[in-house]
């Protein structure tokens, strides 16, 4: 049974197997995180990331990718209300090691 719905990509021209992290997943089976870019279904221009993982049956055969975006401003918030004490701060970066997203709740 398929979950997704093919009538909103018909609208909307997306088709998720040309995105990166479908790529990534389909090749890759382990965990992938995607780089930070515009997710295509928000209106608001949000930007985040996905997490994807590959489908695979019995046999290793490739049947699919299961996806979840995360907003990087719903990141953010769950960083920041996770302090390890209250003299440290947490950083995130990215592999070319810029900092994304920080628990201080400031723009870096």
């Amino acid at each position: 049974k398929k979950l997704s719905n093919p009538q909103l990509g018909e609208k909307t021209g997306y088709d998720n197997r040309h995105r990166d992290w479908f790529k990534a997943s389909s090749i890759n089976r382990n965990i992938v995180w995607s780089n930070i870019y515009v997710f295509a279904a928000t209106l608001r221009g949000e930007t985040g990331i996905t997490v994807s993982k590959a489908i695979v049956d019995l046999n290793d055969n490739f049947k699919g990718v299961f996806a979840a975006d995360i907003t990087l401003k719903t990141f953010s918030e769950v960083v920041s209300k996770h302090k390890i004490s209250d003299n440290s701060a947490t950083f995130v970066m990215d592999d070319s090691n810029q900092v994304i997203i920080n628990s201080l709740g400031k723009n870096t």
